[in-house]
């Protein structure tokens, strides 16, 4: 996993996806999407990025809806489940 960058430290979409993937990996109970949404916007304040709650919660629904097909995540009426290699 590589560092992820908060704050003036994103530059990029790159650092942006870094940073959306690196909070949901991280969750270890269940969450809400808007929690999840919470957490990005409070880490990307400083950053030189043009980013609003709309285009970031477009970027947070992409990847969980990649983790659910990949089987990483489940849900049930709108709340997340990470699913745990043990």
């Amino acid at each position: 996993m590589c560092r992820v960058k908060t704050r003036e430290s994103i530059t990029n979409n790159n650092d942006l996806q870094n940073l959306v993937i690196g909070v949901l990996n991280r969750q270890i109970s269940s969450f809400l999407k808007d929690e999840i949404l919470n957490t990005v916007v409070y880490y990307c304040e400083g950053s030189n990025l043009d980013l609003d709650r709309k285009s970031l919660s477009i970027i947070i629904d992409e990847n969980l809806d990649e983790l659910y097909v990949k089987g990483f995540i489940d849900c049930r009426k709108g709340e997340y489940y990470p699913q745990l290699p043990f």
